[in-house]
């Protein structure tokens, strides 16, 4: 048997994980865009992710996109439809604007990592090699514009790829092409996006490339993205998702606990890990599964609304807990002292099981028999997960004899000398 101290931090624990309290309810909601919050390259939100996201804005709750993206027309429509989004992240951590497009916060590449990746995919091909490769810079191209950052695209005959026929399908920014990215340190660069066309004659394998970046790179303090076997990014040194939603946070005066983030691939896994609740769709990136705290359904059925509505606008009553506890027990108080700092919503009432049949009936049915304080929400009970032998409840007292204890095996204090000891099975006496 478990002291009753611990016993109790456990029940603590289980009660919040049955009720669905980890936490207060969140007060942020920052998702990720590509494969979380419509499908990737995509540009319109479901009916259920819109109006869980609307009534997210219309309650007080913040609502940002933590996204690889640039600021582009996909944005400007993403608005439109869900108007009061507040401050986001773009270029994965690179760039954390206001919810008026004002910078907070910019980290551009140093001109020494711009410098070692424009002589490795000089000609837009793979270091020595002449396997061919897809370079995009993102640049503060022409200030002052509504859509001041836009890519720059590696071109040297000057003709438009598929990755240029890509950004224009995601409403992107169009790309600027140029025969070479000389003088791209005047400008400032956010970040490199490197692409290749797997299975395609010509073109340069992208673990390879990843590779030969890393060795370049070393000692610079790049941050290097893998993205599978079509395209990486090169962001500036301590950058990444987690850094960028941080900065966001921290503008808001809201603590990373108090987040919900929301996120498919492994560039969102710092932001999955540094939230209050890290949810992953459930057609994420297994790394993102393994490190999310929830998994909700898939970006196409609406993951995330499901979330929201589960850890930040719970439907009205679908977490109201109904507490039965034993009148005779010591442990009631504390534990309706737990609810309310889990800032949970409850109704209480003892029952006396020395009363008559009625006020036992009007307990029952309970998960473990008639003698066992439950848990219930939306009426129906609760299932607490067991510590070790014992039962899942704290709130189980059984008559024995000439006295009430706990736990036949829980520590009892003697009639006769007041010492501790162990309770025997035929006597509580010394």
């Amino acid at each position: 048997a478990l002291p009753i101290g611990m016993s109790l931090s456990l029940f603590t624990v289980a009660l919040a994980a049955a009720a669905g309290f980890a936490s207060p309810r969140k007060s942020i909601v920052v998702t990720d865009v590509d494969g979380t919050l419509f499908s990737f390259a995509g540009r319109d939100l479901s009916d259920g992710n819109r109006r869980a996201l609307t009534e997210c804005v219309e309650s007080g709750v913040h609502v940002s996109l933590a996204t690889g993206r640039i600021p582009g027309p996909w944005f400007d429509a993403l608005k439109e439809q869900v108007p009061g989004i507040g401050a986001c992240v773009f270029g994965n951590g690179a760039l954390v604007v206001d919810g008026s497009g004002s910078p907070i916060w910019e980290s551009q590449l140093p001109d020494e990592i711009v410098a070692a990746v424009r002589e490795y995919t000089l000609g837009g091909c793979a270091g020595d090699s002449a396997a061919r490769l897809c370079v995009l810079a993102a640049t503060r191209w022409e200030p002052g514009a509504p859509h001041a950052i836009r890519y720059v695209e590696l071109s040297p005959d000057g003709s438009p790829s598929a990755i240029t026929s890509l950004i224009e399908r995601a409403g992107e920014p169009d790309a600027v092409l140029l025969p070479s990215l000389d003088g791209l340190e005047a400008r400032g660069v956010l970040k490199f996006v490197i692409w290749t066309l797997p299975g395609e004659d010509g073109w340069a394998s992208m673990d390879a490339t990843v590779c030969e970046l890393r060795a370049r790179l070393e000692g610079l303090g790049a941050t290097i993205l893998h993205h599978g076997d079509r395209w990486c990014e090169v962001l500036p040194p301590g950058v990444d998702k987690g850094s960028g939603v941080l900065k966001l946070l921290s503008s808001l005066g809201v603590a990373p606990e108090d987040a919900l983030a929301v996120g498919d691939a492994e560039n969102d896994l710092s932001m999955l890990r540094i939230v209050g609740i890290g949810a992953a769709p459930a057609n994420a990136q297994p790394a993102a599964l393994a490190a999310a705290d929830v998994v909700v359904p898939s970006n196409s059925d609406d993951g995330v609304a499901a979330a929201i509505r589960k850890y930040v606008l719970p439907e009205e009553g679908a977490n109201m807990l109904d507490f039965y506890t034993l009148d005779m027990c010591p442990f009631a108080q504390r534990c309706w002292i737990v609810l309310e700092e889990l800032g949970a919503s409850y109704s209480r009432r003892a029952v006396n099981l020395r009363g008559s049949e009625e006020e036992r009936a009007s307990a029952l049915p309970m998960p473990w028999g008639s003698r066992l304080g439950t848990w219930r929400r939306g009426g129906q009970p609760l299932p607490l997960p067991h510590a070790g032998s014992q039962r899942p409840s704290l709130l189980h007292y059984r008559r024995r004899g000439r006295g009430t204890s706990v736990r036949s095996t829980r520590a009892a204090r003697c009639r006769r000398c007041a010492t501790r000891r162990r309770a025997s099975r035929s006597s509580s006496r010394c």
